[in-house]
């Protein structure tokens, strides 16, 4: 995937030319192949893709080209694990893994908290996930989703006051 290469070329280029040590944040494509995944998680301290759904059926309703269980969830998970294994052998001197991201874009696929949650929940558990994101659906005109009902901002601000809970107990 041309994009992916180009994004890690740049942040290879800050790294290895100009001896950036600061924090850096790539954000994996659907479609990323698993050297790139390896590549992200060796030069960035958080790597994140975007699940936006908890599962196969919802993501089908919201993007019929993205495909959940064979590509999203696998590069998160793929991710979450060189980047745990990256902080327990971390030295100083090496780029300090911050771990994995995700976001949810919530409400307009029919998915409940609980399943989001019950994903989130699983993942953190694993250390495959350090936290997530939610956005509240607004439809924007113009596109295939236009007519459909607005997420109440209160059911995204809940999910992050119940995964927080979740995170830190």
């Amino acid at each position: 995937m041309r994009a992916m290469d180009r994004m890690l070329a740049a942040v290879e280029i800050l790294r290895r030319k100009e001896g950036y040590r600061g924090y850096v944040h790539i954000k994996l494509l659907p479609g990323a192949e698993p050297a790139q995944v390896e590549a992200a998680a060796r030069l960035a301290n958080r790597v994140s893709i975007n699940l936006e759904a908890p599962g196969d059926t919802y993501i089908r309703q919201l993007a019929k080209e993205k495909d959940f269980s064979g590509d999203l969830l696998p590069k998160l998970k793929l991710a979450g694990r060189l980047l745990r294994e990256a902080r327990q052998e971390w030295r100083p001197g090496r780029v300090r893994p911050a771990g994995t991201t995700t976001q949810f874009v919530v409400g307009p696929s029919g998915e409940k908290d609980r399943e989001i949650l019950g994903l989130v929940a699983r993942l953190e558990k694993e250390e495959l996930l350090h936290h997530a994101h939610f956005s509240a659906f607004q439809p924007v005109v113009g596109t295939p989703m236009e007519g459909e009902r607005a997420t109440p901002a209160m059911r995204e601000f809940r999910l992050y006051q119940a995964e927080h809970l979740l995170r830190q107990y």
